[in-house]
């Protein structure tokens, strides 16, 4: 959505031209090597807006969850069930399209998109995981450092976590963007508590990726299990090298620990209320 997840997409920015001062990578060799100075121009290479990457990956296949109503919103919020079970995952695209790494909710976003579907989840039985790209504390008012609009109306991390906690059938918000594996019980006041657990990027060490799995104890509580887990690199070199770089990334101190402050942060038991 955003240009090097910061800056906003400006046609005077376009990706069409031939030379690369800082460097492209050239994805026709093996390792797709970085390569400086001219590159061949490709009037095909553009930056997408939110409506047409929308659009595109809703008409692929199976879209990933993407329905008409997305696609007709132009905004990537959507909903998709897991088969045979209460569970409903929301998606929500946080990202401020004007520029600013941080996240951006706004009162509108509440009112004609957000509200709405998780409204229509709790009239229809469903426990919902909210997932988004950026966790509540990194949230902002859509400018940061100069860069982006302010927006005087956006939510707070408080607001929003209040928000959420207003719905007793939302178990779980997953997100990311903190670049580390980490899991926190929020109890809004006045709301119904939840949990927050964050991932990171598979670049970041130790490139892992969590599974996670919701029991229902049947005794009036449900338990999320998640468990964090490494690639399979045998026979893929790619992967092999993407691993190195990570652990050489963290031993130069070129990047912060991934797994957080401790095991209770990766492979966990969480507990929470069954949503009647």
């Amino acid at each position: 959505m955003l240009r090097q997840g910061t800056f906003a997409i400006l046609d005077f920015s376009e990706p069409i031209g031939e030379e690369s001062v800082g460097g492209t990578r050239d994805y026709g060799h093996p390792g797709a090597p970085i390569v400086k100075g001219m590159v061949p121009a490709d009037p095909a290479r553009a930056f997408l807006t939110e409506p047409e990457q929308v659009a595109i990956v809703a008409g692929d296949g199976d879209g990933h969850g993407l329905d008409e109503a997305a696609v007709a919103l132009g905004r990537a919020f959507y909903t998709f069930d897991v088969a045979g079970t209460p569970l409903r995952f929301l998606v929500m695209n946080t990202s401020s399209l004007t520029g600013s790494s941080q996240g951006l909710i706004r009162p509108v976003d509440l009112e004609t998109v957000i509200g709405p579907k998780l409204d229509q989840a709790l009239a229809e039985d469903k426990w919902v995981i909210v997932t988004s790209h950026h966790r509540s504390g990194s949230l902002g008012n859509g400018q940061e450092f100069g860069i982006g609009t302010k927006y005087e109306d956006a939510l707070t991390t408080v607001q929003w976590q209040e928000f959420l906690g207003g719905y007793d059938n939302v178990i779980l918000h997953l997100a990311a963007h903190t670049h580390r594996l980490m899991v926190e019980p929020l109890q809004p006041v006045g709301g119904h508590a939840y949990w927050e657990m964050v991932t990171p990027s598979l670049n970041d060490f130790p490139s892992q990726m969590r599974v996670l799995e919701v029991w229902d104890q049947d005794n009036g509580a449900l338990s999320i299990q998640a468990r964090a887990f490494d690639m399979i690199t045998d026979d893929d070199p790619l992967a092999e090298l993407g691993r190195t770089l990570a652990v050489a990334d963290f031993t130069s101190g070129w990047e912060n620990d991934g797994r957080g402050t401790g095991p209770d942060q990766r492979n966990v038991e969480l507990w929470i209320a069954a949503p009647e």
